[in-house]
Parts: structure tokens; sequence; C-alpha cells
């Protein structure tokens, strides 16, 4: 699939803290903080951007803007897309059109969130799964995204590793 549009990664996040107050703050909330703004640049750029354009907006090392990038694309919340011997995009996740519901579900004795997603890529559904932190605090760990024109062949699949059982 080719990019369509221009790849800008001009418009910049809104709330960019100094080097010195990244560093006064705990490992926790300095991974949380890098997170969301980079999810905060993702949603103003939709046509995509660079780990440099990334790095031009913000100077935050590339290893550390990749290190959060490949995080938010393991969990799905976010894009990458290659293109060219050495270039890589990335992109939001997409148009949110449906949550099931705003607090993850729990099933089996793990808790899952799904969405209903469409970006450029499709359209999709989005399932995550989420650690409870205590209380109604939920993290992310990991996440898929299956085709929504896919999904019955998807269940279908799971139905026959286990039905195979």
């Amino acid at each position: 699939m080719a990019i369509t549009g221009r790849i800008t990664g001009d418009v910049e996040p809104s709330e960019l803290y100094s080097k010195g107050e990244i560093e006064n703050i705990d490992a926790t909330q300095r991974k949380d903080y890098y997170r969301m703004l980079l999810k905060d640049i993702l949603s103003k750029n939709p046509r995509g951007v660079t780990i440099t354009q990334i790095h031009a907006m913000t100077k935050i090392s590339k290893k550390t803007i990749a290190y959060h990038l490949d995080f938010l694309v393991a969990t799905r919340d976010a894009y990458r897309w290659e293109y060219g011997p050495k270039s890589v995009v990335y992109f939001p996740n997409g148009r949110l059109l449906h949550p099931v519901s705003d607090v993850p579900i729990e099933i089996g004795g793990r808790y899952y969130a799904f969405r209903h997603i469409v970006n450029e890529f499709g359209d999709f559904i989005h399932i995550q799964e989420k650690k409870n932190e205590g209380g109604n605090v939920f993290t992310t760990v990991g996440g898929i995204m299956v085709r929504k024109d896919a999904l019955g062949k998807f269940i279908d699949s799971l139905k026959e590793i286990f039905e195979g059982d």
C-alpha cells in the first residue's frame, strides 16, 4: 500500500516538558509522559511522522522515541509503515468508531478492551489486554488488530484450535 498525501510532521505537541523537568520525574511517570506525548504528536499528524521529525520537535533522543513508538505499535496505539530501505513513518491508530466499554472487561481473570477503529489501512477490531493496577486504573500490556471483514474467519480459526484439544 502506498502512503497517500504528504508526510509533514509539522504539528507540534500540546505540552512539552524541559529536559530538567523530565529528569525530575520518576521512571514510571516519565514513561507515561513520553507515551502520552507521542500519542499527542501522532494524533496531530494523521498523515504520519518520522522519528527524525519527532526529535526535531521535542529534542528527545531518537532512541527514546523509537523505544516508546515501538511500544505504541505493539499495543496497536500506533502504526508503523516502512517504505524504502530506511524510511519509517508512524501513524495514529485511527478514528475510534465505537468503544465496547470504557472500562476493560474481565474474561478468565484477564482484562480486555475492545474498540472498532477505521484508518487509512482499513476497518479493524482492536483488542487490547490490560493490567489492573488497582481500583479502576489499567495499563495496556499488549494488543492485536483484526480486519473487520476477517473477524468471522479469525473467530472460526480460534474455535478450531480449541475444539482440536
